[in-house]
């Protein structure tokens, strides 16, 4: 897999790029073609692939709710979206409440790019959206987030 990167409210700067790097060639070394009914393969190996490198399991944002990111690792936290774009948002405002509450400094979000996406569904979560959208609630938005982008190539 190919990814591209996008760099909100200094993301790169604040995450370390060792964090950086290591998510983005977990990503790349996925080698399997993701089509329709394919995603969970994808998410199968992601997830254990992130506790080897110290990533937590789904951490939760509350005691008192079923609430849950993907994984933290330090002061990092981390989304993988795969399913349909509104979900997108709902990992934005995640990352960014936790973020508010002092316990990460930034955040990455893992999601397909459109022509990817397109393979496996209709309204699925894609980069170019979330890039496009994010930039509109950048005043709302504002922890520091790497969004990773991947495809089929």
């Amino acid at each position: 897999m190919i990814t591209e990167t996008y760099n909100h409210r200094n993301g790169e700067d604040v995450i370390p790029i060792s964090q950086i790097h290591e998510i983005r060639n977990l990503v790349e070394n996925y080698r399997k073609k993701i089509g329709l009914y394919k995603i969970g393969d994808f998410k199968a190996y992601l997830l254990p692939e992130l506790k080897k490198h110290g990533w937590s399991d789904e951490y939760y944002l509350d005691r008192t709710s079923n609430i849950t990111i993907t994984a933290i690792k330090e002061k990092t936290g981390l989304c993988v979206q795969t399913g349909n774009m509104a979900r997108t948002y709902a990992d934005l405002i995640k990352l960014q409440a936790i973020y508010m509450k002092s316990s990460i400094t930034g955040g990455i979000l893992i999601l397909a790019d459109n022509e990817c996406a397109k393979e496996f569904g209709a309204n699925v979560a894609n980069f170019q959206r979330c890039v496009r959208e994010l930039k509109i609630f950048d005043q709302v938005i504002t922890i520091p987030l790497v969004i990773i982008g991947f495809n089929n190539e």
